[in-house]
């Protein structure tokens, strides 16, 4: 099968969807799989591999900016690069899609592309569900949508409302994503190329180091490890986490989450919670194998690649239940989980797994065989091989979906359009009406969570 994926983030792109489409191509290329890139991400033809071809749409995109441009507000930066990077990709496609024999279309729902790539003659496309805008915002207090992200958000649920195909790779983003687009959403496992041949050793130790990766930011669980470190801290359990990851803005709105953790749990901060700051990618790893033990506090994630790094290398881990990676971890087998959002149940799994150098060998062995058989390579090809094979049947059976929902959203995607214009002429759009009933219904779910 030849699929071509159409991707803003790809690597030197340090984040997790740049991670995922890196690994599913090294994966789709050692099967055999033809594989096209598009992209504008910087850097990326620096690590052109024979199993893919790259197209750097950085230049068609570049020029499409002055005209599209004139039709947008001066400050609608994001809004101009999304729509005039998939516009790139869309023109390429109509170009070469044919003579390269391109089989699926392949996206991501974040900053998508893949509602301009709709149409009868491009091939059908497949939109996988990391995270959208939407979800980010309402999960991140001190955040507001503003005209711009709102057309962001419809951009994105444009995308998984046209999608020929939808998937994720966990059940709790499917359970949230199911209700609200009425229509199913394939499971596949996240494409994670395993490299640890054995379980990290268990070093014996009177107090045993954690250690969290990630953004130091509210929906990754700073502040429910903070209290969960005063519960132990009031026990006079002593406790050491280090906590490595980029500096976000505080639910106050203030500028910096590290400076109101500080001022709020002042001896946590100074006593057991050690914050670092960033580190470069490449010394993740060896600071998750320096560590006794992870811990993923997150009260909401679509799932999280950390617990993959973590359970392949055999560290025992605690997870939160809201981050969609707990599915893999069955507590108290292969790690232990936790009630998200519960300091007094957190606290209570990093007593356990401090005190106990038995159970963190226990945990992290089973943890490293589980992963280990569950994350063959040759199992997750047949997730992805069967999500696109599905994504193509689909097209096939319902020929005339795309351009009838073309129709429909055309206005939208093909001339920007000013929100005034919007606003004054609503029953002339018809594709403003159907995202802003699929905002709605978002927002509803996202309520309820």
């Amino acid at each position: 099968m030849h699929i071509c994926f159409a991707i803003p983030e790809y690597p030197p792109h340090p984040g997790g969807i740049a991670t995922y489409y890196s690994h599913l191509i090294a994966l789709l290329g050692s099967a055999n799989h033809r594989v096209t890139l598009l992209t504008t991400q910087e850097g990326v033809a620096q690590k052109q591999a024979s199993h893919v071809q790259i197209i750097d749409l950085s230049a068609a995109a570049k020029a499409l900016r002055p005209s599209t441009a004139r039709l947008l507000p001066r400050n609608w930066g994001l809004v101009l690069k999304v729509i005039t990077e998939s516009m790139a990709a869309r023109d390429w496609l109509r170009a070469h899609a044919v003579d390269a024999d391109i089989d699926v279309i392949a996206c991501a729902d974040f900053l998508s592309w893949a509602g301009m790539l709709i149409e009868p003659d491009l091939p059908p496309v497949a939109v996988t569900c990391h995270g959208s805008n939407q979800q980010i915002i309402q999960h991140s207090p001190g955040r507001q949508a503003d005209p711009q992200t709102n057309y962001i958000q419809s951009i994105e649920a444009l995308s998984l409302l046209r999608a020929d195909g939808l998937n994720a790779y966990s059940p709790l983003n499917i359970r949230f994503w199911e209700p609200v687009l009425e229509r199913n959403v394939s499971l596949t496992r996240s494409p994670w190329i395993l490299t640890h041949r054995g379980p990290a050793t268990t070093r014996v130790t009177d107090r045993p180091k954690g250690v969290v990766i990630g953004r130091l930011q509210t929906w990754k669980g700073a502040e429910v490890l903070a209290r969960a470190l005063g519960l132990l801290q009031e026990k006079n359990i002593p406790v050491h986490i280090d906590w490595y990851g980029g500096d976000t803005t505080a639910p106050d709105g203030q500028p910096s989450m590290a400076e109101f953790l500080r001022n709020k749990y002042p001896d946590v901060m100074h006593q057991c919670l050690h914050y670092h700051g960033e580190i470069p990618r490449e010394a993740v790893a060896q600071t998750q194998m320096d560590a006794d033990f992870v811990v993923v506090p997150s009260t909401w994630d679509t799932f999280n690649f950390t617990v993959l790094e973590a359970l392949e290398k055999g560290k025992p881990t605690i997870v939160s239940d809201a981050c969609g990676a707990a599915y893999l971890i069955e507590s108290d087998t292969h790690g232990l989980v936790f009630e998200s959002n519960q300091a007094a149940q957190l606290a209570a799994a990093i007593e356990r797994i401090s005190d106990s150098h038995s159970m963190r060998v226990r945990l992290g062995t089973a943890a490293f065989q589980h992963i280990h058989s569950y994350y063959a390579p040759e199992n997750i090809l047949a997730d992805h091989m069967t999500f696109f094979q599905s994504t193509l049947d689909r097209r096939q059976q319902h020929p005339q979906r795309a351009r009838i929902l073309g129709a429909a959203v055309s206005p939208l995607i093909d001339s920007p359009l000013l929100p005034e214009a919007m606003l004054a002429n609503l029953d002339n759009f018809p594709a403003h009406t159907i995202m802003s009933g699929i905002r709605n219904k978002i927002q509803k779910r996202l309520a309820k969570n």
